[in-house]
């Protein structure tokens, strides 16, 4: 019997919103992570506040809590938006390459 080998999970870990905005992400596979958990989810509040994440839904999805992450499938690809103020529009958005149907486990918030 041959042994199975098991691939430890990638993390992609993000700093700042900045670090985020713009990344497309070519080679995640399942059980791969986001983490967002250094960036302060709220400009707008003092210290740093953790992400409420949203699951895949509208434009509008976003309200002026700010503090959001919110998943989008578009044109075959997975895209991950960021709300860091108090506004209704994303900050940083990033690509992964094809549909994948991420839950609040495959990102540390």
């Amino acid at each position: 019997m041959t042994p199975s080998i098991s691939v430890p999970s990638k993390t992609y870990e993000f700093e700042t919103s900045a670090d985020w905005h713009g990344s497309i992400i070519k080679d995640y596979v399942e059980g791969d992570v986001f983490d967002f958990s250094g960036i302060d989810a709220n400009m707008g509040k003092t210290g740093d506040q953790a992400f409420d994440f949203l699951g895949v839904a509208g434009t509008k999805a976003f309200t002026t809590d700010g503090a959001q992450i919110r998943l989008r499938h578009y044109d075959g690809d997975t895209y991950i938006y960021l709300n860091t103020d108090g506004d209704t529009f994303y900050e940083a958005k990033g690509r992964i390459e094809g549909i994948h149907h991420l839950s609040a486990d495959d990102l540390l918030l």
